[in-house]
């Protein structure tokens, strides 16, 4: 009795207006969809006979790359592809944060990274499979300008790869031919906001008007994929600063791959006997490319103005850059030598990791970094930052908490660093607390990354991938 009368209400119940119209829209979306889907799976096995004919016409040359794009066409795991505008040897926080993405990721997906070749070679990585483009190598600037619509090799391999989601690292010609690859593959695609590039156009035009025009356009790469990420509410701020009007950005922060370790004793006095690096002093550090917007004229200052007051500590800079032959010429004629330690590139990450232990302030005023790993890197070995307010690299950070914070002034800064040579107790604590709170490593990461990925990876999401819009749309099941 009581099912009649529910059967009963059911039918005297009011359709919704359009009714009938919305029922053929999803009927019409289901088609559409399966419709894409067996078109893609068409081009796909052409594909994979393609490749299989590459295969058995090559004897040597670029057998190897076939092999390994056959391999993940057929395996039956997604494919993920990377663009970026620089990659090794060249290093920089990017070149890190995709190295770190693609590592852990190739442990769920087939991983490709697709970079420009550094003086017409390719990097190899033992992790993932890594696909170069021509390029064009800018010594004074230390960067590759990547030319990809210009290689058809590179576009022939391409071409035979299946591809399931892309992931782009950089806005300019690398990324831009990721976005239009995902758009005519009609896959979804992420980008990553990485850098203050108005500063950029700023040092090479030196037009504000430019400056603003440029990184514009350049939002246009973000607009049109399916999502963009970066790494905190500073930089989303940044980004919609530059015109970039969607509501949504995922924050995905940056981590470590460093694991705090006892090294050996005889390993460790090795490392810094080689580098001329006295534990028993105050060692500042500094780990970067040494360009002017990591603001490395004003540390020299900094330690210039220090030394006046304190003789006892040591300046380390790890990393390499353009502006080193014109920091070390300031050193001489700054009397900071005895001061001051170049390391040079550092690729080992023990050699890193000791020399970081060995600190006890990481000196980081840079107004250009939207984050900085170096500052997590330096967190697992419990040293503190000192870095400028309203800065990215600051974000994150509680004054005299995690670390000391300071106005974009000198003589603050300079202030500052004398209260913390004469309160090394304080450092140490700050840098504890920074452990604490602010240590996070890329597996914990790498979880938050793939949640992202599986969502766009999801079928359901196939018209929102070809719309490449950024709209809030009512949620139906197909």
């Amino acid at each position: 009795m009581v099912e009649n009368e529910i059967k009963e209400e059911k039918k005297s119940a009011k359709l919704p207006k359009n009714y009938e119209k919305f029922i053929k829209k999803i009927r019409f979306t289901r088609k559409k969809v399966k419709k894409q889907l067996n078109n893609k799976e068409k081009k796909n096995t052409k594909r994979i006979v393609k490749c299989n004919k590459k295969i058995l016409s090559r004897k040597e040359k670029g057998k190897d790359i076939y092999l390994k794009i056959n391999e993940f066409n057929t395996n039956g795991k997604k494919t993920v592809v990377y663009f970026i505008d620089s990659y090794y040897p060249i290093i920089d926080g990017v070149v890190s944060v995709l190295d770190n993405y693609a590592t852990y990721m190739s442990e769920y997906y087939n991983v490709v990274v697709c970079c420009p070749k550094h003086k017409n070679k390719t990097y190899v990585s033992d992790k993932y499979f890594v696909l170069g483009a021509n390029s064009l190598y800018f010594k004074a600037q230390g960067y590759d300008y990547a030319l990809p619509v210009f290689d058809a090799t590179f576009n022939y391999y391409i071409s035979l790869l299946k591809i399931d989601l892309i992931h782009i690292n950089a806005p300019f010609n690398m990324g831009n031919f990721g976005l239009e690859l995902a758009k005519r593959r009609n896959i979804p695609s992420i980008t990553t906001f990485h850098s203050q590039f108005r500063q950029d156009f700023y040092k090479a035009t030196n037009s504000e008007l430019l400056s603003i025009i440029l990184s514009g356009m350049i939002m246009n790469v973000y607009q049109n994929s399916t999502t963009t990420i970066t790494m905190n509410e500073f930089a989303a701020g940044i980004m919609r600063s530059y015109g970039l009007k969607r509501k949504k950005i995922e924050i995905v922060p940056n981590a470590t791959s460093l694991v705090y370790k006892d090294f050996d004793e005889t390993l460790e006095n090795s490392i810094l006997n080689k580098h001329k690096i006295d534990k028993n002093k105050f060692n500042l550090i500094f780990i970067g490319r040494f360009v002017k917007v990591k603001n490395i004229d004003f540390i020299l200052e900094c330690i210039k103005e220090l030394r006046k007051t304190h003789k006892d500590f040591s300046m380390i800079f790890v990393g390499y850059g353009p502006e080193e032959n014109a920091m070390k010429k300031y050193c001489a004629e700054n009397g900071l030598v005895n001061n001051v330690i170049f390391t040079g590139k550092i690729l080992n990450e023990d050699e890193k990791a000791i020399i970081i232990k060995n600190s006890n302030l990481l000196v980081f005023p840079s107004t250009y970094d939207t984050d900085g790993i170096i500052k997590i890197e330096c967190a697992c070995y419990s040293v503190p930052t000192i870095c400028f307010e309203n800065t990215g690299v600051s974000s994150g950070f509680v004054n005299n908490e995690t670390a000391f914070i300071t106005k974009n002034n000198k003589e603050e800064f300079v202030e500052k660093l004398r209260f913390i040579l004469d309160n090394p107790d304080i450092a140490k604590q700050i840098g504890d607390n920074a452990r604490k709170e602010t240590y996070i490593t890329w597996k914990d990461v790498g979880k938050k990354l793939k949640v992202i990925y599986d969502r766009l990876l999801n079928t359901k999401n196939l018209k929102n991938a070809k719309k490449n819009k950024d709209k809030t749309t009512k949620k139906t099941k197909i």
